[in-house]
């Protein structure tokens, strides 16, 4: 056997998890609510939180986890119910600072078996999921000709192209892109989201 065989094989048992959030399957997610959500519920309700915060953290987890699963080559290297439990609590302490409340001490993770990897590759998905936020909000804040031009030139459609399709010339539509570029990376830089990012 290949060693390109061999490594599909290698995947953790609860890569299956991941799988099922990828394809939108119905019985694995409804497994994971049903394995997990009430630990979370009562989590978050021991500290500081409700059952409709817990809820929301519940289902923002589930998309962070998404989010990084989508990436190319990112693999699962940890318990699933271990990466949840870490996305579940970064995202709650998140909330709870963006709140200006008191961080709580950290309480009863019975249930969770947290493994090594997992505290990693938690981190990774929340730091990057809060970055994918920071650039959404400064993105929708542009003008709706900067968003069209960057979106566009992030297509993969040759620039010459675009311009023609978009009525500029080349070289307006260039400066044009530089501009909306700068106006981006300054809404971004500017924000406190940003300031409290690069304090972590």
């Amino acid at each position: 056997m290949r060693l390109t065989q061999i490594l599909p094989l290698l995947k953790h048992p609860d890569h299956k998890y991941i799988a099922g959030l990828l394809d939108g399957d119905a019985d694995v997610i409804e497994e994971i609510y049903a394995q997990h959500s009430q630990k979370i519920i009562g989590w978050v309700q021991k500290n500081g939180g409700n059952v409709e915060d817990a809820r929301d953290v519940f289902q923002d987890a589930l998309i962070t986890i998404v989010k990084q699963a989508e990436k190319p080559g990112w693999e699962l290297t940890c318990p699933f119910s271990a990466f949840l439990f870490l996305v579940c609590r970064g995202r709650w302490f998140n909330e709870l600072s963006r709140r200006k409340r008191q961080r709580v001490t950290l309480q009863d993770m019975a249930g969770f078996e947290i493994a090594e990897d997992a505290e990693k590759q938690a981190e990774h998905a929340l730091r990057e999921y809060q970055e994918y936020q920071l650039f959404q909000k400064a993105f929708n804040e542009l003008k709706d000709a900067c968003k069209e031009i960057l979106s566009k030139s992030w297509s993969g459609i040759p620039q010459k192209e675009l311009a023609e399709h978009l009525g500029y010339t080349y070289g307006y539509f260039r400066k044009k892109k530089t501009l909306c570029l700068a106006a981006l990376i300054e809404l971004i830089t500017g924000s406190e989201d940003f300031r409290k990012l690069k304090e972590e």
